[in-house]
């Protein structure tokens, strides 16, 4: 009987057409498969975005105001305009363009509206991130606070990707039983349970675990993929992420 390949464990052999790719390959603005790329990165990024300017000094408001306003801007792919061709990885080209908007917004009194025709925040989210910027990692640079959001992005599609692949074998309630284990190792005493609740032997459940956690840095890698236009700057971007995990827990 053949073996059926999972796409998760294939996701490091092969580099695909990415949504940063698309963007940047679309010669018309206007281009269906160029706006839907961007419309899914620019609504993914938007709490790094905001972290980023309320770690600035932004008030609230203000964050929420030029979060938005950022993002319309994009969205009508102005910011393309100035874009260097060595900035391949959107995280460094939405970070630059940003700078560049609110030094610019910052010389002239801005008479847009708030929300504009793409609202990519409610005010129920801003209301929770502000409570989750509040409470961590409070002396980042807001820099560095982008990036550990970024990461923590990264983390959650990726898992938010893995688990899509379990519930479609219809293994959904298996995959949560092993959450726990994609980032740690089980609390000690727990393996049995955990081999009690999958109905397997502790040495089935080692190479379960082991395969979980391939698959789920498979889908990290597919995640940070479709950031990047070079395969080869997708190893690099994984350091950086391990790099961001590494200095402190990242919220979920």
């Amino acid at each position: 009987m053949q073996k059926t390949s999972d796409p998760l464990e294939t996701a490091g052999a092969q580099f695909r057409t990415t949504s940063w790719s698309v963007v940047q390959a679309a010669g018309d603005p206007a281009a269906p498969e160029a706006a839907n790329a961007l419309a899914e990165l620019c609504t993914v990024y938007w709490r790094p975005i905001y972290a980023y300017l309320r770690r600035a000094g932004r008030p609230p408001h203000d964050a929420q105001d030029l979060t938005q306003e950022f993002f319309c801007v994009l969205m009508r792919r102005e910011a393309f305009a100035q874009l260097a061709p060595e900035i391949g990885r959107f995280r460094s080209f939405l970070l630059t363009s940003l700078k560049n908007y609110v030094a610019d917004q910052d010389k002239k009194a801005r008479s847009m509206k708030r929300g504009g025709q793409l609202q990519f925040i409610s005010h129920d989210q801003v209301s929770a991130e502000e409570a989750r910027i509040a409470y961590s990692h409070q002396g980042d640079h807001p820099e560095q606070n982008f990036d550990r959001r970024w990461a923590q992005l990264i983390v959650q599609r990726a898992e938010e990707r893995l688990k899509a692949t379990y519930d479609a074998r219809g293994e959904g309630e298996r995959f949560e039983i092993l959450r726990p284990c994609l980032t740690g190792d089980p609390v000690k005493g727990d393996n049995a349970a955990l081999a009690l609740a999958l109905k397997c032997n502790l040495g089935a459940l080692h190479t379960t675990i082991s395969r979980l956690r391939r698959r789920f840095r498979d889908a990290l890698y597919a995640e940070v993929a479709t950031t990047v236009l070079d395969p080869n700057e997708v190893e690099p971007e994984m350091r950086h992420l391990i790099a961001m995990l590494a200095e402190g827990s990242v919220e979920q």
